[in-house]
């Protein structure tokens, strides 16, 4: 890699008094440049945008590796960050073996019981739920709670973060009224802590409107999902991947509840498509269910026509949400 600009570095014969001013150098000019291209690829994965995050992150991995060293707690950070994009990109075994050098950089330096710990088995467990592993996760899941709430309390955002992750899992295993239990408890948490309009709020209404429509309550989960929505198109953006993911679970619901010609349903998985298309690409899971689900529609409303059916329920639940803070 060639020398950051701006950077003095060592060539043979340097005088020795170079070594403390280049320790100098290190933390007044790398560290800041790390934090902001960090900062800006974490930016470009909350909107969406992320081919961009993932050159910026791989660019900011490189240089605080070899100018702060392999284990250096901006490292950790980084690679933190970079699993949760691996997740929400599908890179799933890219995100186990960055999570896994995480864990363990953390550990042996912060000791296995520091609330940093629990962000990286909270960012475990989302991954193993998104890859459909509900089993594997829980236990990542409820080590993270327990840290996070030993830590800070059970009403704290964070923990409730930690809480509505949880239930995604048990739901995922159909365990619906322990997730439904617990999908309330973060919920209220979140309307206390972090008001009426937050991402963590929307994909926690998101998640227990699934859970509604697979137990019968259609009614309770339309509500549910339009408020999803809503929040959603206000704070991310129209274009947002979250949003696709709402607007394909309305569908089903639509589907589910029937009609003349599908004609609702349809209109929202063609939207959605669109969404994940631009945003994740024609390979990406979610892409896939909410293709499988709009060509079963296409066949049940058109039996002459081809159609790959997709799995029973058709819902997409967001995996828990990255951690915050630690």
């Amino acid at each position: 890699m060639r020398p950051v600009a701006g950077i003095a570095t060592e060539r043979p014969g340097a005088a020795k008094g170079s070594r403390p001013l280049r320790a100098i150098l290190r933390s007044v000019c790398v560290g800041p440049l790390v934090r902001l291209l960090g900062g800006l690829a974490d930016r470009a994965r909350r909107a969406g945008r992320y081919e961009r995050s993932a050159r910026l992150f791989h660019a900011c991995r490189a240089i605080a590796e070899r100018w702060l060293g392999p284990a250096h707690p901006e490292v950790v950070t980084l690679l933190n960050n970079l699993g949760v994009l691996c997740k929400y990109r599908g890179h799933f075994a890219e995100g186990w073996e960055i999570y896994r050098r995480a864990l363990t950089i953390t550990e042996a330096t912060l000791g296995p019981r520091d609330p940093r710990v629990a962000v990286i088995y909270h960012n475990l467990a989302g991954l193993a739920h998104a890859e459909g592993r509900h089993t594997v996760a829980e236990p990542y899941a409820r080590r993270g709670l327990e840290l996070r709430e030993q830590a800070l309390g059970p009403d704290h955002p964070d923990v409730a973060a930690d809480v509505a992750a949880l239930g995604a899992i048990l739901d995922g295993q159909g365990r619906h009224d322990e997730a439904e239990t617990l999908y309330r408890r973060a919920l209220a948490v979140f309307a206390k802590h972090l008001g009426s309009e937050h991402e963590d709020l929307a994909v926690t209404f998101n998640n227990l409107a699934a859970l509604c429509q697979v137990t019968g309550r259609l009614a309770e989960a339309e509500q549910l999902y339009e408020r999803a929505l809503a929040i959603k198109e206000r704070v991310l953006g129209a274009r947002h991947p979250e949003v696709g993911v709402t607007l394909n679970n309305l569908a089903v619901l639509h589907r589910r509840r029937g009609g003349p010609d599908g004609g609702a349903a349809r209109a929202l998985y063609r939207r959605a498509l669109s969404i994940f298309k631009a945003s994740l690409g024609a390979h990406h899971p979610r892409t896939a269910t909410c293709r499988a689900n709009y060509q079963r529609l296409l066949r049940e409303t058109n039996p002459s026509g081809g159609g790959v059916a997709s799995h029973p329920g058709g819902q997409i639940l967001s995996p828990p949400s990255a951690a915050r803070r630690g």
